[in-house]
């Protein structure tokens, strides 16, 4: 994978999100500090804790993620997760993807929510991560609905496949707004015997 990431690398090198020089996601003209995360207003029925690393609104921050989710720029998280602080995760807790539908997997080609784990995984080697949450549910995107709506989306959505269920999980995302999926995820994850679901996410937006 390190190969074939470097490979792509050398033959599409990363431009800059903000002015396309090239060389680096952010060049050294626009490499300043992200906006960090402040608390919002989500209410969360079922997760122990969210950490989230940087603001939404910061554009730095909204461009790079777009350019992760829909330019395929996949390596773009392993950039993004260096500025942040992923040592500061419990190693107690089992990283563990926010999935999507294997139709929408599809049209992008990978899970930018696994991509995030596999980099805090490269940052931080003690911790492990499980493929084994799954999404059932073709749901509708989160950002064409109504806040009622959000939570209802997400019903039935989630089914674990593994053989075991961890302990402690911590769900790994890009974005949080309303919170309404990872919440969904987590009331999932404890109905099925998980006692502890806190979530690390790279950014939060919304109110």
């Amino acid at each position: 994978m390190k190969f074939l990431n470097d490979t792509l690398n050398i033959l599409f090198p990363p431009k800059c999100v903000l002015c396309s020089k090239t060389g680096q996601w952010l060049c050294i003209n626009h490499d300043t500090p992200l906006k960090p995360a402040t608390s919002n207003h989500a209410q969360y029925k079922y997760l122990d804790n969210i950490s989230a690393q940087f603001s939404y609104s910061d554009p730095k921050v909204q461009k790079c993620i777009k350019q992760m989710k829909f330019r395929f720029s996949a390596d773009i998280a392993d950039f993004l997760v260096q500025k942040t602080s992923p040592q500061e995760i419990n190693k107690d807790l089992m990283l563990v993807p926010v999935p999507m539908h294997w139709t929408r997997r599809l049209e992008r080609g990978f899970n930018q929510s696994e991509k995030i784990a596999q980099a805090l995984v490269r940052e931080n080697p003690e911790l492990e991560i499980k493929y084994s949450l799954k999404k059932i549910k073709k749901t509708k995107r989160q950002s064409q609905l109504t806040k009622a709506e959000r939570a209802k989306n997400n019903q039935n959505a989630f089914r674990w496949k593994g053989a075991t269920i961890p302990e402690k999980v911590c769900l790994v995302d890009d974005v949080v707004a309303s919170g309404a999926t990872i919440d969904a995820a987590a009331a999932y994850l404890k109905s099925i015997g998980v006692k502890e679901v806190h979530a690390w996410v790279l950014a939060r937006g919304g109110a």
